[in-house]
């Protein structure tokens, strides 16, 4: 399920009514589905995002920026390398949980 922000509640009812156009299955039954409505909700979706993340604040910017849905370092990790050893700990003994680092391959190549 996807999380939303406060200023993209509009965005949320928009998908949520393309969700419904694109399921074949209404009240009575299975039911045609108007590929013309979801086009136009497409474009009205497309639309609100460009002009909301447009018109964002510092504050709004920042919440983006921490959204817990966007990507952490290990999904790229993970699409980038095809063997990674994670290194951990510091001259304390401790470890960072905010710091990912370590040895990997790319393309046989080590980084």
């Amino acid at each position: 399920m996807k999380n939303y922000l406060e200023f993209e509640k509009e965005i949320k009812t928009l998908e949520t009514d393309l969700e419904n156009l694109k399921s074949p299955f209404g009240s009575e039954g299975i039911t045609e589905v108007n590929t013309k409505e979801i086009t136009k909700t497409e474009e009205e979706i497309s639309q609100k995002l460009k002009v909301t993340y447009d018109s964002l604040n510092s504050w709004q910017k920042t919440l983006v920026a921490r959204h817990e849905d966007r990507p952490r370092a290990n999904f790229y990790i993970n699409k980038i390398f095809s063997s990674f050893t994670p290194l951990s700990g510091d001259r304390l003994f401790a470890e960072d949980k905010s710091v990912t680092t370590g040895f990997g391959l790319i393309d046989n190549k080590s980084v």
